[in-house]
């Protein structure tokens, strides 16, 4: 039977992979987390999930995630003013189309709620955040909203993780 690690072994030491990582390919590798998180979720949590500890990658990955969702609210209105300068007539809101029904029902049913909700899990920061400027312009109630799924998606994934990691070594 192989030796059990103690909780504060897999939680706070596990080791980054020895390949020689020195110093800065450590920060490389955590600038990578960072950026992985603040552009798609949950590759970065990926990446934080293989090469670092249980409360370091969650960190890393969350910090990514909150700089992602604070650049992209207040930018995000900025790429749609020049989405629509450069192609006015593909992003025109003239047209009743499949796109624009979508956008209403998801708006009717629970708008800024539920593209948070599905933000850090199924879309992108940046496109969840672009699309909830579009419903709400209090860019403030767009970070708390994100935020907070963010908070929840990061706790269901590293507690998951946490959790799971016994009855599933692989994980």
């Amino acid at each position: 039977m192989p030796k059990r690690e103690s909780i504060y072994e897999t939680v706070f030491c596990k080791k980054v992979i020895n390949l020689g990582m020195g110093e800065w390919t450590l920060f490389l590798l955590l600038s990578q987390v960072i950026v992985w998180s603040s552009i798609k979720y949950l590759v970065g949590v990926g990446l934080a999930l293989i090469y670092l500890p249980l409360i370091q990658g969650w960190l890393y990955s969350t910090i990514g995630g909150l700089l992602g969702i604070i650049i992209f609210v207040f930018v995000g209105e900025n790429i749609q003013k020049t989405l629509l300068k450069r192609w006015p007539v593909f992003f025109s809101n003239k047209r009743f189309s499949r796109k624009n029904r979508n956008l209403v029902r998801i708006r009717q049913k629970g708008g800024l709620l539920v593209v948070s909700l599905l933000t850090p899990f199924v879309l992108s920061i940046p496109v969840g955040c672009i699309l909830a400027t579009t419903f709400v312009h209090n860019h403030w109630k767009i970070i708390t909203y994100q935020s907070l799924s963010l908070l929840l998606w990061s706790i269901l994934i590293f507690g998951g993780r946490y959790y799971l990691g016994e009855a599933f070594p692989f994980l």
